[in-house]
């Protein structure tokens, strides 16, 4: 019996050097849309790796536990970076000017 290493992708954003004027960088805008959608395909790979197992197409069980587990990992990910920015937005708002 062979044991597969561990691969994880988690998720990540891509670092800009930006210098003010150039906007030859990624917005911020395509760069959440961008982590999004590697979020939702790692959800739907675990998806898609439970319901092999299920149907017998899969007999790997640890492929299937460490899918699930990054997929669960990236949504904890995503969360408390999405809390962060609801955080700082509401610390924006409260503001005087």
């Amino acid at each position: 019996m062979s044991i597969d290493p561990i691969v994880s992708q988690p998720l990540t954003l891509p670092v800009s050097s930006r210098n003010e004027g150039d906007n030859k960088g990624q917005s911020f805008a395509s760069m959440l849309n961008t982590a999004v959608g590697k979020l939702n395909q790692g959800q739907l790979q675990a998806d898609q790796s439970v319901k092999e197992f299920l149907t017998g197409d899969a007999k790997n069980i640890h492929q299937v536990i460490t899918a699930v587990d990054e997929a669960k990992f990236d949504m904890q990910l995503a969360v408390q970076v999405r809390n962060k920015m609801v955080e700082s937005y509401q610390k924006i708002m409260q503001m005087n000017v």
